[in-house]
């Protein structure tokens, strides 16, 4: 017995000695290459901006913006006798300017009387963007062909105007951030604010066919999820993007008479939003417009964004019939809320050129950049 544990311990010393000589034997490096792969990127900034979409006036639509105007009170005075299935405003709050503001409603006997109040409809923008956008509302006044609109005043001038007179105010916000602007004849009232982003209301996620990532808005149940939100609604969750109306009210003098003549002029709103991060810069769109005798053109601009944007127009110039280069007089054009008027003297010295047919015009900006529009005979 002792002999064979002395061989099997001999046997184990061996193979020990063996292993190690062969660990002495291999190489004393190794290594190995692994490709390598990028998971991706997602641009974390969304945009998502819901605007009003209204109707123009047509023969089957009524725009909002359609208002008449009784300075001498006529409906008032005769409880609206000459109107079945309406409601004004009390005589004691009347203002003598009324916008449709659609059908009532409700359950009672008068649900589809036409209500009739001196504000237009209120619309609505809200932001649903990542980020910041800045909101644009404007409203002017499109006179009336021969001179007769009523005289449009601010607001604060009705009580001393000598003659009927007509205010138009351009409300945007409501609360202690509301902001009143009064429409002048020979000028837009303009208002731009900054409707906040809401990054909070993203997530970046998985696609649902597993193709990649997206940056996206929280469904309501991840919504309720966050802290201190288990009890929270689709209400509540919609409230949570910035938002903002802009309505137009009016008032007129009460008292005084106007002409059987005596015109009320059109109401022009439009509203638009840019990102005020972004760089562009200035445009003209449309670019072509179709003049007409006697009558001023106006030209929509957009100053451009950011580092590329221009602040006014340093000049107008065309080539004349010979080619050579002519400037506008700065006389013979105005520009101010992203609207260039070429003046009527223009326009009409154009159409008594038998050959003209159309003629470009660069305007130059005051950081050089520069765009064309094209004036052409109807």
């Amino acid at each position: 017995m002792r002999g064979k544990k002395i061989l099997a311990v001999l046997m184990t010393a061996t193979m020990v000695m063996a292993m190690s000589i062969t660990a002495f034997a291999d190489e004393n490096s190794g290594g190995s290459e692994g490709a390598g792969a990028s998971e991706g990127h997602v641009e974390k900034k969304a945009t998502s901006v819901i605007l009003p979409t209204v109707p123009t006036d047509g023969e089957d639509t009524v725009s909002p913006y359609r208002y008449t105007m009784d300075p001498e009170r006529l409906i008032t005075n005769t409880n609206h006798g000459k109107y079945d299935n309406v409601i004004y405003p009390e005589a004691t709050d009347d203002k003598g300017v009324y916008f449709n503001n659609g059908k009532k409603g409700g359950d009672g006997e008068d649900k589809d009387y036409v209500v009739y109040t001196n504000t237009s409809d209120s619309q609505k923008v809200t932001n649903k963007s990542s980020h910041d956008i800045a909101l644009t509302v404007t409203a002017e006044a499109v006179a009336t062909d021969g001179g007769t609109d009523i005289p449009l005043v601010a607001q604060t001038a009705l009580a001393t105007a000598t003659d009927a007179s007509l205010y138009l105010g351009l409300v945007v916000g409501s609360g202690e951030g509301q902001t009143k602007t009064a429409v002048a004849s020979d000028a837009a009232a303009s208002k731009t604010v900054t409707l906040a982003g809401t990054a909070a209301n993203y997530k970046v996620a998985a696609k649902a066919d597993k193709s990649g990532y997206e940056y996206r808005v929280l469904t309501l149940e991840e919504y309720k999820g966050l802290e201190g939100n288990s009890g929270k609604t689709q209400d509540d969750f919609d409230a949570t993007w910035a938002n903002t109306t802009f309505a137009i009210e009016g008032e007129c003098t009460s008292g005084k008479e106007i002409a059987s003549t005596t015109t009320a002029p059109k109401l022009k709103v439009t509203w638009s939003w840019v990102d005020p991060t972004a760089n562009a810069g200035p445009s003209i769109s449309p670019s072509e417009y179709t003049i007409a005798a006697n009558t001023n053109t106006e030209i929509t601009v957009n100053l451009g964004l950011g580092d590329l944007a221009a602040t006014s127009i340093e000049s107008i110039t065309y080539k004349n019939a010979n080619n050579q280069d002519r400037s506008v007089a700065t006389t013979d054009y105005s520009f101010a809320n992203g609207k260039l008027t070429i003046n009527k003297s223009v326009t009409d010295s154009l159409l008594t050129i038998e050959s003209f047919t159309s003629r470009v015009y660069t305007v130059t900006f005051d950081n050089d950049a520069t765009a064309t529009f094209t004036l052409k005979k109807q």
